[in-house]
């Protein structure tokens, strides 16, 4: 069936009617087959007819999408945001939340001994099966005192992660009015919840959004911590959680015409690379035009490489394009394997329940309070991603620096680290996607000037031009340093003034 067939019948519908069921468009389709068949059939053409379609209480519910208008990142929005973020903690009403739910379903405070001891084991036991590797590593939560583990350990760390990637599309102006958002593996909502608090923060963001959950533990305690069907006072509207494996849940059981798929610290608990590679391209057929998919994963290097391997196989299948951090000036890819690059933030304040449970001894077992991920920004594959257009001059490639070693040239390079040097060295981890080794930008605080300077600005995924700087090599480390010294430019290219199109087949 074409898409055309499908938005004509969606069109005549909407004209006479304020709402219709699936046997309504059968009929209007004259479609032969049955409704699970036209079900399956149309669901991955819909996102480009203007509608969207989704399954609630078993029926299909159709509605017509109007123009979405862009969050403008202007500087009353984002400054209150980055001010929160410069010394974050979790907000009290989703402090409150979780108290209450650790109550109700314990019977008993959740600052009696007894239980913040069973948390505490059952921290241990989770932290004890995480860093496991290969077939032995199965990460589950079944069980209640594994959900109010995850929630006095991780969830506080992950919810201001949420915020700062949150913050990161603000900016990027990936923001609209009315987004429709599928939250992947929510477990118990701790994006969603960062999503109602950042909401409030920047106000006129509203947004529908559809967890889906396969543990029944966490889909309980979604439900104790959030209202869904219940429109929040900042435009948010939670749709109860759809329970099932997002490896084999029907792509019609999913919500389409999605504007965000956010896979927070999710697909890496999917051991099968194909299987991951299969869970992307199901919900990239769910995209609506210019819809992307938000991966974070942790910073440690068999996650952090594993997540730039996993989005360059979903590039090269087609399934969806590269926007960010990764802007390739060359339109060539690095090599994962030397990409261990991720994001480090000001650390958490640890809430109430993790100060508590940390009491007992041994603390630093129990407070979780860095904030360091990696992520990846992925876009529908027609929309396209982003490259760089070179400005005017000549660039030397970092491909390319063994011919130019102890020579100063001029790069163009993406940040893909925060400052990972000291007060008297900076460090920062560079690529154009086409370096075989890691490269560094080895900056000495006593060369900064004010020329060099906006190097120490620069963020994850920012790209700039370095300027008279020098190539050597660290043979300790195999690596290359390129040297800024005083003699040295370092020019910005602002987010999106030079991006263009790019297909990366």
């Amino acid at each position: 069936m074409e898409k055309d067939e499908v938005r004509a019948g969606l069109e005549s519908l909407a004209a006479t009617r304020k709402s219709f069921s699936l046997m309504d468009l059968s009929r209007a389709l004259s479609y032969m087959g049955t409704l699970e068949e036209l079900q399956a059939e149309i669901w991955p053409l819909i996102p480009e007819t203007g509608f969207a379609a989704q399954v609630e209480r078993g029926k299909v519910r159709f509605e017509r999408r109007g123009p979405q208008k862009t969050i403008s990142p202007d500087p009353g929005r984002t400054g209150a945001v980055r001010g929160f973020l410069r010394a974050p903690g979790v907000p009290g009403w989703w402090e409150d939340r979780v108290e209450a739910y650790i109550g109700k379903k314990t019977g008993k405070s959740w600052d009696d001994p007894a239980v913040r001891e069973r948390i505490r084991q059952a921290i241990l036991a989770q932290k004890a099966q995480y860093w496991k590797e290969g077939d032995t590593r199965r990460i589950g939560y079944r069980k209640g005192y594994a959900v109010m583990a995850y929630l006095a350990y991780q969830a506080p760390g992950y919810f201001i992660q949420a915020e700062h990637l949150l913050l990161m599309l603000l900016e990027r102006g990936f923001l609209k009015e009315g987004m429709r958002i599928l939250d992947a593996g929510t477990g118990p909502g701790t994006f969603t919840s960062a999503i109602l608090d950042f909401s409030r923060r920047i106000g006129g963001f509203s947004a529908d959004i559809f967890p889906v959950e396969r543990s029944d533990e966490f889909a309980d305690a979604f439900r104790e911590l959030h209202h869904p069907g219940r429109e929040d006072p900042g435009g948010i509207r939670i749709h109860p959680p759809l329970q099932g494996d997002l490896s084999t849940l029907p792509q019609a059981s999913l919500p389409t015409s999605l504007d965000l798929a956010v896979f927070q610290n999710v697909l890496n608990e999917i051991p099968d690379e194909r299987e991951r590679l299969a869970v992307l391209a199901k919900i990239s057929g769910l995209l609506a035009p210019g819809g992307l998919v938000l991966i974070a994963e942790p910073a440690d290097y068999q996650n952090a490489t594993q997540l730039r391997k996993g989005a360059l196989a979903a590039v090269s299948a087609g399934a969806l394009a590269l926007v960010a951090p990764c802007r390739y000036p060359w339109g060539l890819h690095c090599d994962p394997a030397s990409c261990w690059s991720f994001e480090e933030q000001p650390p958490v304040a640890p809430p109430p329940l993790m100060r508590k449970v940390a009491e007992a001894g041994d603390a630093y077992r129990f407070l979780n309070t860095d904030i360091k991920y990696s992520w990846v920004l992925l876009r529908e594959k027609t929309a396209g991603g982003d490259s760089v257009r070179p400005p005017e001059g000549r660039y030397t490639r970092l491909s390319a620096l063994r011919q130019v070693k102890g020579r100063t040239v001029d790069l163009l390079v993406t940040v893909m680290s925060p400052d990972i040097g000291d007060t008297a060295t900076h460090v920062f981890k560079i690529c154009d996607g086409t370096a075989k080794k890691p490269v560094f930008a080895v900056l000495p605080s006593f060369h900064t000037t004010a020329e060099n300077a906006p190097l120490l600005s620069r963020v994850y995924g920012d790209v700039a031009v370095l300027s008279g700087v020098t190539v050597r090599f660290n043979t300790a480390k195999d690596a290359w340093n390129i040297l800024v010294t005083r003699q040295s430019r370092v020019t910005p290219l602002p987010a999106g003034a030079e991006a263009i199109p790019d297909d990366l087949q």
